[in-house]
């Protein structure tokens, strides 16, 4: 199951800089990150929206393998709303994405 079967419409980036170029010409209501992007990373990018007045109110759910506590808490406070471990099943990130967005959410631009 992807996010646009579970009725989310997706935009899509390479690196933080390519979504943050998204983000200033499209209308979304959730980012999804890697942590481990090229150019900017995961952390980068949380921080950069955060910092944008007009992004500041997206909620950020970071995707990552790295479970230590410390880089846990640095996406916390960078912004991040939620933290997901890969390897995740899809009904485990979809349900953080109901929990961001609400229940009536699906077809809404994740």
């Amino acid at each position: 199951m992807s996010m646009r079967l579970a009725g989310y419409e997706c935009l899509f980036a390479e690196s933080g800089r390519e979504a943050l170029d998204l983000l200033d010409t499209n209308d979304v209501d959730l980012v999804l990150t890697d942590l481990w992007m090229d150019d900017m990373d995961g952390y980068g990018l949380t921080k950069a929206i955060k910092l944008r007045p007009s992004l500041r109110h997206l909620p950020v759910i970071a995707l990552t393998t790295d479970r230590t506590p410390e880089q846990h808490d640095r996406l916390r406070r960078a912004g991040a709303l939620a933290v997901i471990y890969k390897p995740f099943k899809m009904p485990e990130l979809v349900a953080a994405v109901v929990r961001a967005l609400g229940p009536d959410s699906t077809s809404s631009g994740a």
